[in-house]
């Protein structure tokens, strides 16, 4: 197995790069090439401006060989913690900006890339509208 890390902060990969295989970057411009079968993104995503936040994703789904876990909140979800910065956008939002990237969700903050996203079971995929309840139970 191996790792790649990125971070922005030149402290951070100083002290542990090497060690670590941590790369300094950041969302918007990993400095890192090739494609990867898992990447992470977590607590970082409602903090960047709108741009940003669209280079990002790109990126991402470019390099996506696999699933990506982004955790991202919307205006409408409750969230507890220290929150002074985050951008409170609509789902809608969210959803266009995610799709424009060429990402596709598949659930729990999980997403793959168009390809992928043809290779999901039923199950894992997200209809487009929520189908009708039946009265009948």
């Amino acid at each position: 197995m191996q790792y790649t890390g990125v971070d922005p902060s030149a402290y951070a990969v100083r002290r542990w790069g090497r060690r670590r295989n941590i790369h300094l970057g950041s969302v918007d411009n990993l400095g890192v090439d090739g494609a990867f079968d898992l990447i992470v993104c977590c607590g970082v995503l409602n903090y960047l401006d709108a741009a940003t936040l669209t280079r990002g994703l790109r990126q991402i789904a470019e390099r996506l060989e696999g699933v990506a876990y982004l955790d991202m909140y919307t205006a409408s979800d409750a969230v507890t913690g220290d929150t002074r910065g985050a951008k409170r956008r609509s789902a809608a939002w969210y959803r266009a900006a995610i799709s424009r990237a060429g990402l596709t969700a598949c659930g729990m903050h999980l997403y793959v890339d168009r390809a992928m996203s043809t290779r999901l079971a039923t199950l894992e995929r997200f209809p487009r509208r929520q189908p009708r309840r039946s009265k009948r139970g």
